[in-house]
């Protein structure tokens, strides 16, 4: 798993990312254990809460002989924000969650960062960008939430990109 990881932080100082195609939200390299696939970050917009001062940003990592998908996310708040889990609701009805894993949390100026990772069953990353709803993350501690979510046209978009990748995957697993 360090290997995986330390492979994906040197993808990502190697690839600028700026305006891409679907094509180019993701970089496939052969692994031992099957293709590993690192789709760039992705901007999740915050919700119309007071806290959540950013965008989320959010990559995905995933080795084909896995269930699972990790992904890993930047959220920025007005104040320290430890999540404890984070919450995917999916067809505006269908809730998911799962636990928060910290990388690092930094102050700058009066906002905090966090960085944290989770993984989540890769059939779920799936039914999520079938759903013809945008999917909804809400980051939770101590029953306050910062939620992100899509536009239905930045949706439409976004899904349509992320279908192609997901269509890649299933001819190379």
């Amino acid at each position: 798993m360090r290997k995986i990881i330390l492979f994906v932080f040197l993808v990502i100082g190697f690839f600028p990312v700026c305006n891409l195609q679907a094509k180019e939200l993701y970089v496939m390299s052969k692994h031992t254990e099957g293709f590993l696939f690192f789709i760039y970050p992705q901007k999740v917009p915050a919700g119309k809460d007071a806290l959540a001062k950013k965008d989320l940003m959010v990559d995905f990592t995933y080795l084909t002989s896995k269930d699972s998908i990790t992904l890993t996310a930047t959220y920025t708040a007005s104040q320290l924000f430890p999540a404890s889990e984070v919450t995917l609701l999916i067809h505006g009805k269908d809730s998911y969650s799962f636990p928060v894993e910290v990388i690092y949390r930094d102050k700058k100026k009066n906002k905090w960062r966090h960085r944290v990772w989770f993984t989540i069953p890769y059939t779920l990353f799936e039914e999520a960008y079938q759903s013809p709803d945008p999917y909804q993350i809400s980051f939770t501690d101590e029953g306050r939430s910062l939620r992100y979510s899509y536009s239905r046209s930045s949706w439409n978009r976004m899904k349509a990109k992320m279908n192609e990748i997901i269509q890649v995957i299933r001819l190379n697993k």
